[in-house]
């Protein structure tokens, strides 16, 4: 998808200099222009969603039970530590980010620490690691800058959803399917919707959308056929 909206942008570049005479001058201006317009959507990724959501990274000694159930799952993982991030909004719901296990970004919002026990809140955290090893985060990240094109550049890039692979990934973590379970019956009746970076990082959370009840119904279902 990168290299798509690079091309696009170089072959415009090209074509407008090769209109005005200038062909060799427009393929080369046009493939540099291309590139850099790539670099700089996938190096960016993890500061875009970060700043788009407001998010501030939290201390151990701010949020010790987020740090202490993250670098125990991380560790079973076999994942490197994430930043981690708390977003104060009420609702409940939290999501992952990176181009790799190395710079990746966890988020969750107030609601949901506040809202989750210990055990729920790990299948939460598990979810969103095994979408960080799934590299999930990058494929994310990219639609969540390219969101501004509109949501068929969201679509092209994310693809299927991969909630429920990411379910099944996070149980496999943890060992305890009911810890999401329980966690993800809670979400069903709380609020998830969130106030900042709706539309361009919808794709990106637990519960991806308030109005995808039957989606997230299905994934309970299969968390209960697991338990």
């Amino acid at each position: 998808m990168l290299l798509a909206v690079g091309v696009v942008v170089g072959v415009v570049v090209a074509a407008v200099l090769a209109v005005a005479g200038f062909l060799l001058i427009g393929v080369l201006l046009g493939a540099f222009a291309g590139g850099l317009v790539a670099y700089r959507i996938w190096s960016g990724v993890e500061r875009r969603v970060l700043r788009t959501l407001q998010a501030r990274g939290v201390s151990a000694v701010e949020e010790p039970r987020l740090h202490n159930l993250t670098e125990g799952l991380c560790a079973l993982a076999g994942l490197p530590k994430p930043g981690l991030y708390v977003l104060d909004d009420v609702a409940c719901n939290a999501l992952a980010v990176g181009r790799d296990g190395r710079r990746a970004a966890v988020v969750v919002t107030r609601g949901l620490l506040d809202g989750l026990e210990r055990i729920e809140l790990e299948g939460v955290l598990a979810h969103e690691l095994a979408h960080v090893k799934a590299l999930d985060g990058r494929i994310g990240g990219v639609a969540a800058a390219l969101a501004p094109l509109g949501p068929w550049a969201v679509s092209a890039a994310v693809g299927e959803p991969r909630e429920e692979a990411a379910d099944t990934a996070g149980v496999a973590i943890t060992r305890y399917p009911p810890g999401l379970l329980h966690a993800l019956e809670k979400l069903a009746v709380a609020p998830t919707g969130l106030r900042t970076g709706a539309k361009s990082t919808a794709h990106l959370w637990l519960v991806p959308d308030p109005s995808s009840g039957p989606a997230l119904a299905h994934r309970i279902d299969a968390l209960r056929e697991l338990s």
